[in-house]
């Protein structure tokens, strides 16, 4: 299909140039989703003096404020080559077109880290525009007690302390120091370097790389780089702006089955996403997710496993090649 003369003129820019462009216009849309959009959200209750009380209203505002914003993450990825540029295309799709795209959809339903708490224009820009989901409460639930524990239950009390692997790891922070996030980011890299390596020799040196490596190494080399970027790099910035983020992968290769690395290990960042606006909306039964309100634990298997279809069909149909 041949693409209008826009696309195949912006196209011809210089790549640094588009990547600029790109990501001036990203922080314009935060902005104007922070200072527009938010103010908007339809699990918030309109003000007395304001001019859009009507319901219907209300709902035509909050969608004509995110129409240019959709249209953007729509068009962003055809600025670059497909076949040429395809890592900037498919990364651009993923941040843009699925992620950003699904938090301000969050947003004015009232769901997602967008509407969890008050940002500041640096912590919104940063959750919005990058593939992170920062942490929104606590890891222990539990408050301090205030009396000490005595000597008969101190092994029990000490037993019950030690962490125990959750079924999801987006509500905690990332283990570890600087120091650690460091050495961890450097074995990414490493594994980025040797998974290049094999890609490289198999397009200089057909046959010589067995088929059965190839899949593999796009894997590996997936993982290495939004874990390099999100864990290492990622989580040093974001504790410059104040944010504490959840890991993007929990160690994979610890998984026990294809379930338990899909829902619970593997681009954690893509299943929340999917979890907040398309899993809960269907579990819930509404889509505004009403102020205070927790997601029902009794849930009907029937009911569940609608949401989980659910979840299957939007992620094949935004991005079929993360599944």
């Amino acid at each position: 299909m041949a693409l209008p003369e826009p696309v195949l003129a912006v196209r011809e820019l210089p790549y640094l140039l588009r990547l600029a462009a790109i990501s001036a216009l990203t922080l314009v849309a935060c902005e104007w989703t922070r200072r527009v959009v938010a103010p908007l959200s339809l699990a918030k209750k309109p003000s007395s003096k304001s001019p859009n009380n009507h319901p219907r209203r209300r709902v035509a505002a909050a969608v004509a404020s995110t129409l240019p914003l959709l249209a953007f993450f729509a068009l962003a990825p055809l600025a670059f080559d497909p076949v040429a540029e395809v890592m900037s295309c498919a990364i651009s799709m993923f941040v843009l077109l699925w992620l950003a795209a699904f938090k301000v959809v969050g947003l004015l339903l009232g769901r997602g880290p967008l509407a969890a708490k008050e940002w500041n224009a640096v912590q919104f820009a940063f959750v919005m525009a990058l593939p992170v989901n920062p942490v929104l409460e606590p890891t222990s639930s539990s408050p301090p007690s205030s009396s000490p524990p005595s000597s008969s239950n101190s092994a029990s009390s000490s037993s019950k302390l030690r962490r125990v692997p959750s079924r999801t790891r987006i509500s905690e922070p990332l283990e570890g120091g600087a120091t650690r996030r460091i050495a961890v980011c450097a074995a990414k890299v490493l594994l980025l370097a040797a998974v290049v390596s094999v890609l490289k020799v198999s397009r200089e040196q057909p046959g010589k790389v067995p088929g059965w490596v190839l899949p593999y190494a796009y894997v590996f080399g997936l993982y290495a780089v939004l874990g390099m970027l999100m864990d290492g790099v990622g989580s040093l910035l974001a504790h410059c702006v104040g944010l504490e983020l959840s890991p993007h992968f929990d160690t994979p290769f610890l998984s026990r089955s294809y379930g338990d690395l899909w829902a619970r290990r593997w681009n954690l960042v893509a299943g929340h996403s999917l979890r907040f606006l398309v899993f809960d909306v269907v579990a819930e039964r509404r889509f505004v997710k009403q102020v205070g309100s927790k997601r029902s634990k009794r849930i009907s298997l029937a009911r569940r496993m609608v949401a989980v279809a659910a979840c299957f069909v939007v992620s094949f149909d935004f991005f079929p090649s993360e599944i």
